[in-house]
Parts: structure tokens; C-alpha cells; sequence
């Protein structure tokens, strides 16, 4: 009976803190509005940049500038990031595909490990109404497949960027509210012994977040682990 009690209290508190993970994580997606939402747009920025002192452009973010413009490929890359990874990846793809011509393809080429003359070559024949040259032709969807995956890349990483922020920033809500609770709900007994509900609370709002998703399986699995170790065989 005192296992069935233990396991009953812990099912109670892990319940407790995974809807406060829920809470927590619902809180910080409404957040997503303000400056929250371009969080992990940085990586972006520093692959276009060439690095995270930003002095200027590198030979990507070039290329992105051709394409969209000065003024606008920064606002419209903040938008494509804020609408999810795959729409950051093809806003990138083509930026790189309509910002190539002989001024940006010298540059870029070296950053890809092409033959920066056979490309700006490529570029300008492509651009006249010459035959096309299947030489030309394979160098160029060469180009495209390499920018491709660093359009992928990219977009990934920002993406990571951008979750790891949002969980630890969940995480930091969880565990403020369930000390708030905590010091709330015992305010009249602070001179007793707060050193042990106050570790409680630590830990409810430490967990709260990471067993979010997976709270009721594992309800589920304490309760079927007691069930099998009281049962009499």
C-alpha cells in the first residue's frame, strides 16, 4: 500500500509538471510576435556576413543583396525565418540563384572551390543568346546543387538556434512560476523549512519543460511498473 501512495504522489507531480512544461512553452509561442520570434536569425546573419563581426558582406550575403536589394533582402529574410525553416531555405536558394552574374560569381566560385573563371564565363554566356555549352550548363548546375545545400545549412542552423532558445527560455519560465507558487503557497511557513520546499520547487519547474511530451507515458509506466511489482504471482 505505501509503494501504491509513493507512486500515486509522484504520478500527481510529474502530471503537475508537465502541464506547467505545456504552460510554460505556451507562454513563450506567444512571445514568438516580438523579438522573440527572430531569435536565431543571428546565424543567418553571420553566414551572410562571412562571420560575427559583420563589417561586410561576404560573398553569399552578396549574392542575396543582388537579388532582393540593399534595403530589402535583410526585412524579407526576417520574414521568410519567422514562417518556418523550409520557406528561410528557399528564400535562400533563390537569392543565391537570381543574385549570380560576373560581379558576384568571382567571389563566391572561390568560397565553393569552383573555377571562378569558368563560372563568371558561365554566367555571361548563359546571359547572351548563345548556344547553350554543355561545359557551361554543367558548372552552373553544379552551382546550383552546392548553393542548394548551403541554402539547407543555413537554414538549419538558424532553426536549432531558434528551438534551443525557445526550450531554454520555456525552461526559465517553468522554473520562475513554480518557485512564485511555492513561495506563495508557503509564505506562512518560510521560517520552517524552506530549504526543502523550496529544492521542490527547483526541481517541478527544472523538469517541467523536458517531460512536457512525454508526461502521461510516464504516469503510464509508473503506474504499470507498480502495478506488476505488487502483483501477486
Amino acid at each position: 500500500m505505501a509503494l501504491e501512495f509513493l507512486v500515486e504522489d509522484w504520478g500527481i507531480l510529474l502530471a503537475q509538471a508537465g502541464a506547467m512544461g505545456v504552460a510554460a512553452q505556451g507562454v513563450v509561442e506567444g512571445l514568438k510576435v516580438g523579438k522573440v520570434g527572430i531569435s536565431g536569425f543571428e546565424r543567418v546573419l553571420d553566414a551572410l556576413h562571412g562571420g560575427p563581426d559583420r563589417n561586410e558582406l561576404g560573398p553569399f550575403g552578396e549574392l542575396v543583396q543582388a537579388a532582393y536589394g540593399p534595403a530589402q533582402w535583410e526585412p524579407l529574410l526576417e520574414d521568410a525565418f519567422r514562417s518556418g525553416a523550409g520557406v528561410l531555405e528557399e528564400a535562400l536558394r533563390e537569392g543565391f540563384e537570381l543574385g549570380l552574374d560576373a560581379r558576384t560569381a568571382d567571389k563566391v566560385a572561390r568560397d565553393l572551390g569552383l573555377d571562378a573563371k569558368a563560372l563568371v564565363a558561365a554566367v555571361e554566356a548563359a546571359r547572351s543568346d548563345e548556344a547553350p555549352d554543355l561545359d557551361h550548363s554543367a558548372l552552373l548546375a553544379r552551382y546550383l546543387s552546392l548553393t542548394e545545400l548551403r541554402a539547407r545549412g543555413i537554414a538549419g542552423a538558424a532553426q536549432r538556434a531558434f528551438r534551443s532558445k525557445m526550450y531554454r527560455l520555456s525552461m526559465v519560465f517553468a522554473l520562475v512560476a513554480s518557485i512564485l507558487a511555492h513561495v506563495l503557497a508557503n509564505t506562512g511557513d518560510l521560517r520552517d523549512e524552506p530549504g526543502v520546499w523550496l529544492t521542490r520547487a527547483f526541481c517541478i519547474g527544472l523538469i517541467a519543460v523536458p517531460i512536457a511530451p512525454i508526461t502521461k507515458d510516464l504516469v503510464n509506466l509508473l503506474q504499470t511498473a507498480t502495478s506488476l511489482a505488487t502483483k501477486r504471482l
